[in-house]
């Protein structure tokens, strides 16, 4: 997400390609992931509790005096059309500064 609040919330959405797409439409750009080193979580079960797995993530950095970029990227494993919502899986992926 780039920015959230009581609202909702704004996200760029990142699909990794071999090679610049041609015709893209003028809402769509390209863009390179951050570089560095990252982290990564990994969240188990429902959207709901994506809030808990950000809070742990957050206590985490904290803990281990470390300073995330501005970014965070999430990863959606699984299909929330074909799985239990309580199977999904979605890595979070925490760049460093």
């Amino acid at each position: 997400y780039t920015s959230t609040d009581d609202t909702g919330f704004t996200y760029l959405a990142e699909i990794p390609v071999e090679q610049d797409p041609k015709n893209l439409t003028r809402d769509m750009s390209i863009a390179k992931s951050p570089e560095g080193k990252a982290l990564k979580f990994v969240h188990r079960g429902s959207y709901d509790n994506m809030d808990n797995t950000y809070e742990a993530i957050t206590n985490h950095l904290d803990d281990k005096k470390l300073e995330a970029k501005d970014t965070f990227i999430e990863e959606y494993i699984t299909d929330p059309l074909k799985t239990a919502e309580d199977k999904l899986v979605i890595n979070v992926y925490v760049p460093l500064k």
